[in-house]
């Protein structure tokens, strides 16, 4: 009789959890928080980060900081609902970038950020739009890589 006594009180503690899982499912999607893989830029239309570059992006309490996949940045930006901006100017270090493709990258950024006006989450994307919703950016969210390292 305790068996069956147990499982009803874990059957009935598994029921009492639903609500708060629903709720926190309702909980608002925002862009902060998270690690973002830059994977689109415009440039006259959309272009696709290639390989090996990587640029990244992190919003967490009014600062922006990330990678253009040549130099580091850091910034300011307010977010209010869907609505997002960036100031026009950020920090950045001078490192040479290694090519012409990583510059072109690291200039269609930086150059987009201050256009930004939205955001919204797409497919899983995070896309950054202009006021006349254009599309500027795309971002995946950061996928942890789980490699053997060798000893």
């Amino acid at each position: 009789m305790s068996t069956v006594f147990s499982r009803v009180l874990l059957a009935a503690a598994f029921v009492a959890t639903l609500p708060a899982a629903a709720l926190a499912q309702d909980q608002p999607l925002t862009p902060e928080g998270t690690t973002w893989h830059l994977t689109a830029y415009a440039d006259d239309a959309m272009a696709a980060v290639p390989f090996p570059v990587q640029a990244t992006l992190q919003l967490d309490d009014g600062t922006a900081t990330g990678s253009t996949g040549c130099n580091t940045f850091n910034g300011s930006y307010t977010l209010e609902g869907e609505r997002l901006s960036f100031d026009e100017q950020f920090a950045l270090t001078r490192a040479a970038c290694p090519d012409e493709t990583a510059s072109s990258v690291e200039s269609g950024y930086l150059a987009a950020l201050p256009q930004v006006a939205a955001w919204a989450m797409e497919d899983g994307e995070l896309v950054f739009s202009a006021a006349d919703g254009e599309r500027l950016l795309t971002f995946q969210e950061a996928v942890l890589s789980l490699t053997p390292s060798r000893s």
